[in-house]
């Protein structure tokens, strides 16, 4: 799927039901959404989850000009409003944790914060 925002077609996914919960993956530096597949699968089976490709990376244009940790914060915040996301998770690994954490983000309130720890799947299905 694809959304414009600030002129840039930001590409994303979203799978599972429609839920009083959204989740929304970032991706860490370097990679995109597709990295997440599993945990995306996982996720999607109770909560709408949302994984996106921030400008410059999978599917999404590239910027004209460097983007800061700022304006990808902006950015998230814009899809979030775009999308009409509600009661939000947001779940960020490497350089998306340091989106979720900057100022920008951290004034809205969406429910929880959360940075991924590599042994996700523990996490969300505990043995």
């Amino acid at each position: 799927m694809e959304i414009t925002i600030k002129g840039l077609k930001v590409n994303y996914i979203k799978e599972g039901p429609e839920s009083n919960t959204n989740i929304l993956i970032l991706h860490g530096w370097g990679v995109d959404h597709t990295m997440y597949k599993d945990m995306i699968a996982e996720l999607s089976k109770k909560f709408t989850t949302y994984a996106i490709d921030f400008p410059g990376f999978g599917k999404s244009d590239e910027p004209d000009s460097s983007y800061t940790v700022e304006d990808y914060a902006k950015l998230t915040l814009e899809f979030i409003e775009k999308n009409n996301m509600k009661n939000v998770v947001l779940i960020g690994h490497s350089f998306g944790g340091r989106v979720i954490i900057s100022p920008i983000l951290r004034f809205h309130s969406y429910g929880c914060t959360v940075t991924m720890p590599p042994q996700w799947k523990n996490v969300i299905s505990p043995k």
